[in-house]
Formats: C-alpha cells, sequence, structure tokens
C-alpha cells in the first residue's frame, strides 16, 4: 500500500461521518419541507373534496326540491295554491330565509297569496293577507314591482328609502325579492327574509329565480286552463239553451189551439235552465193580469194568486212590469222599500225576483216571473233566455187568438 493510500484510509472515515452528518441533516430537511408541503396539499385537497362534496349535495338539494316543484306544478293545474305554498316554503328551507312570502299582482297592486309561516305564526301571516303592496322603493316587492328585477337589500335598517319599521322591530334584516315575470312583466313576486344581516348568494338568487319561472309557467297554465273550461262551460251553456229553445218550439207546433202546454213547457224549461225555484206566468184580462201557470210556489200563494190577480203597481214584480212594460228583476225582495207582497216573501220565501213581459205591439199581455230562495240575481244570459220564451209564449198566445 502505497503512502497516499494509507493517508486516505486514515482521513477517510473521518472526512465521511462529517460529509454523512450534514448530507442527512439536508436531507431531513428536505424531508420535513417536502412533508409539510404534502400536508399542505392533502388539507388543501381535503378542503376541496369538502366543499365538492357541499356543492354537489346541494345541487343534488336543489334539483331534489326543483324536481318536487314540478311535481306540484303537475298535480295543481287548476288551483295553483298549493304550488305557491310548495314555494314559498321550499324557498325559505333551501335558501336559509326565515320568511319565505309569495305576492300575485292583483290589476295595479300586489296582494300576498302564500307564506312559509302561514301555520308557524298565523296571526302574522293573517296580518300581511289584509295588506297590499304597490310598486315603489320603500319596501321590496314594491322596488321589485318598480325595477322590474331582482332586488336585494342587505340590512333594511340601514336602507335609507326602505319605509316598513315594523319589519325593522321584529328583527327582519336582510332580504331578497325575485319577479315572477311574463312578457318582461312582473305578475308576481317571492320574497325571502332573514332575521339576520346575510346577503343571499348567487346560486341561491338562481334558485329562487328558477322557482320564480316555474311559478310563471304554473299560473300560466291554470289561466289557460281555466280559460278553456270556461268556453266549454259557455259552448254547452249555449247548446243547452239553444236545444231548450228547439224543445219549446216544437212544443208550440203541436200545440197550436191549447196554450197549456206550452205555457207549462217554458215555465219548467225556463226554472231547469236559470236556476230558479219557482216561476209565475200571469195572462192579462182586461186591466188585470192573472194566473196561468204555478210552478214551484207552495199551493197556499198559489190559491192566494187566483183570487188576487195581478195589478199595474209597484208592490210586486209582476206588477212593476206590467206598469213600466219592461224587464224588472229585484235583488231581494225582503229588503226592497216598495215590495208590497208580503205573501210572496213570507209565504213563499222568494227573495230575488225577475219579471220579464209578454210584448204584442209594445203592450204586456202576459208576464213571466222567476223567483229564487236566496238572493243572487240572474244574469244577463239567463235574462235573455227568458226573453226568448217569452217571445215564443207570445207567438203561441197570437196563433190560439188568431185560430181561435
Amino acid at each position: 500500500m502505497s503512502e497516499s493510500e494509507r493517508t486516505l484510509v486514515r482521513q477517510g472515515p473521518k472526512q465521511g461521518r462529517r460529509a454523512s452528518t450534514a448530507e442527512m441533516r439536508a436531507r431531513i430537511g428536505v424531508l420535513e419541507t417536502e412533508l409539510a408541503a404534502a400536508h399542505e396539499r392533502e388539507a388543501a385537497m381535503a378542503d376541496v373534496l369538502r366543499e365538492r362534496t357541499r356543492e354537489l349535495e346541494e345541487s343534488f338539494e336543489y334539483q331534489t326540491a326543483t324536481s318536487e316543484v314540478l311535481n306540484v306544478i303537475s298535480r295543481s293545474t287548476a288551483d295553483v295554491q298549493p304550488m305557491l305554498d310548495t314555494v314559498a316554503e321550499t324557498a325559505a328551507r333551501l335558501c336559509g330565509a326565515d320568511i319565505g312570502t309569495i305576492l300575485i299582482r292583483e290589476g295595479e297592486v300586489y296582494r300576498f297569496v302564500a307564506s312559509s309561516i302561514s301555520e308557524s305564526d298565523p296571526e302574522l301571516w293573517t296580518m300581511r293577507r289584509q295588506q297590499t303592496v304597490v310598486p315603489g322603493r320603500d319596501t321590496i316587492p314594491g322596488r321589485v314591482a318598480l325595477e322590474g328585477r331582482v332586488v336585494q337589500i342587505e340590512d333594511r335598517a340601514a336602507d335609507p328609502d326602505y319605509a316598513l319599521p315594523d319589519t325593522v322591530v321584529a328583527g327582519i334584516r336582510t332580504g331578497l325579492g325575485v319577479p315572477l315575470l311574463r312578457d318582461s312583466e312582473p305578475i308576481g313576486i317571492i320574497v325571502l327574509s332573514r332575521k339576520r344581516v346575510e346577503p343571499f348568494t348567487d346560486r341561491q338568487i338562481e334558485l329562487v329565480r328558477t322557482f320564480a319561472d316555474q311559478a310563471v309557467i304554473a299560473m300560466e297554465n291554470a289561466r289557460l286552463l281555466g280559460e278553456l273550461q270556461a268556453r266549454t262551460r259557455d259552448l254547452e251553456e249555449s247548446l243547452e239553451y239553444q236545444t231548450a229553445t228547439s224543445d219549446v218550439l216544437k212544443v208550440i207546433s203541436r200545440s197550436t189551439f191549447d196554450l197549456q202546454p206550452i205555457l207549462d213547457t217554458v215555465a219548467k224549461t225556463a226554472a231547469r235552465l236559470c236556476e230558479a225555484e219557482m216561476v209565475l206566468i200571469h195572462r192579462r184580462d182586461g186591466e188585470v193580469y192573472r194566473l196561468a201557470v204555478s210552478l214551484g210556489f207552495p199551493l197556499e200563494f198559489s190559491a192566494f194568486l187566483k183570487i188576487h190577480p195581478i195589478t199595474p203597481t209597484r208592490g210586486s214584480i209582476a206588477g212593476r212590469v206590467a206598469l213600466e212594460g219592461c224587464l224588472v228583476q229585484i235583488a231581494d225582495c225582503a229588503s226592497d222599500p216598495e215590495y208590497g207582497l208580503s205573501e210572496a216573501v213570507e209565504v213563499a220565501g222568494q227573495r230575488t225576483a225577475l219579471g220579464v213581459p209578454l210584448l204584442r205591439q209594445n203592450t204586456p199581455i202576459g208576464i213571466i216571473v222567476l223567483a229564487r230562495t236566496r238572493v243572487e240575481p240572474f244574469t244577463g244570459r239567463q235574462i235573455e233566455l227568458v226573453r226568448t220564451f217569452a217571445d215564443q209564449a207570445v207567438i203561441a198566445i197570437e196563433n190560439a187568438r188568431l185560430l181561435g
């Protein structure tokens, strides 16, 4: 072994031990740094995972709630109230609001129609239902109605334009209003309120927008369905009226010489189609009008009319028709100050009454009286139907007179 090799052997372990220790310390430092970084990455990943999990859970909850609202809409095609109740409650629950309410436009004002507090705080809800909101900056729904867009007030107590002190006193602070838009015009408003200062997030606002869109669809469906049902009822009623008119004409054609079957048919048909419990038909005899048909009236009252014919006075419905020569309707005979035929009210229970003249050359030759035991005026369509029957009765009376 050479001298130089022996020197390396002597020096090697010592120098090697110094290098190994420094290197180990450096490596430990690197490992500690890498471990800390790994812990930070792990914590960050855990935070991301928790956030993604929360977002997924929130999205699933939102989707489930949206599906539930759609299911309610599908079951409430004619009645939108269950849907509005569901939207108010669901929006408040999912958005962390203490109160959720919905207002619907009625003319120039907005009226409270649904709320998440209807059962939990009935007194407050009763008070709200009695209130209306007009477009203006003093309330959240008023601003939404005025501007036609989403409005959020972070703190009602600090808003200079807000003017409902009772809500501030009650501790209602943050508020959100979302319009229900049809053709860019507000037809309703969803309002969410919190008893703390905490603005609603963009995600929550978008959820309420979705609910607002669904509510508009449901309301439109209900409106269209209501119009369709109304038109169907009108068509059915028109068909029924035309059929009844045709039936009366057939009776007239078969009863040329005998008026009684015609008058009986007119009375029965008018009573049925006009929802009247009682019908009278009087025929003129000189200066008085004698009873020809009594349907539904008590026998006692009919007997009274037979011995007390109607004279042209304002004391009875038939008397007024005879006096004025035109149609007369009394909404409530019991409260009419000029009505003097007390037997009709006390014995027959007559309340609303309609009298239609049978006119020949503008002179009454008879009178049809329809009466109800309830206060409910006859509609325009019902009145026109009775006019038609009166015209047919005049034709029959004239035919019988000419052929007789």
